[in-house]
């Protein structure tokens, strides 16, 4: 299963288990766009899965990890403890000055992350025993941010900043 076909299964099924009709990602996109992402035709860029995670009442990370537990095979207990797991890795490494100020701070919004959806729920619990897999080299850029933004934040006010960064 490859990347689009995995997070539109994913997105379907978060939108289906809540007993959510398609027409409430209306604000955000057309429902022909929908319908397509959904199929797994397309892919949405980062600001459209945060307005489709946003009307969903979800984080946009909660449609991310949806996508990996499908391709992947995994739970999202299995993916959210492998993401902990880099994070702390991460935080460790000695890097240069600066460098390694901001990825601990970076692996600290990801940590508050991950606490800010487990506390509200939003990360299902499930018994899958594989392992995640790791992605190497899987990065994006996006503006700092402190983790009380990402403590104050709502599910239908999703965070913006570098969790994707780490």
């Amino acid at each position: 299963m490859n990347e689009k076909e995995a997070f539109g299964l994913g997105l379907r099924r978060l939108r289906l288990i809540q007993g959510i009709p398609q027409q409430v990602f209306l604000p955000v996109v057309s429902l022909s766009y929908a319908s397509v992402v959904e199929r797994g035709k397309k892919l949405a860029a980062l600001d459209t899965i945060g307005g489709m995670a946003a009307v969903l009442g979800l984080h946009p990370l909660t449609l991310v990890a949806a996508m990996y537990t499908e391709m992947e095979d995994v739970g999202f207990d299995d993916l959210i403890e492998g993401l902990q797991n880099d994070v702390t890795r991460l935080a460790s490494l000695p890097l240069s000055e600066g460098v390694g100020k901001d990825a601990r701070n970076r692996a600290e919004d990801v940590a508050d992350a991950v606490q800010w959806l487990n506390k509200r729920g939003k990360l299902k619990k499930t018994s899958a025993t594989k392992a995640p897999a790791k992605k190497p080299g899987a990065r994006s850029s996006s503006k700092k941010q402190g983790a009380s933004d990402v403590e104050g934040a709502t599910p239908a006010e999703p965070s913006k900043g570098t969790l994707g960064t780490v």
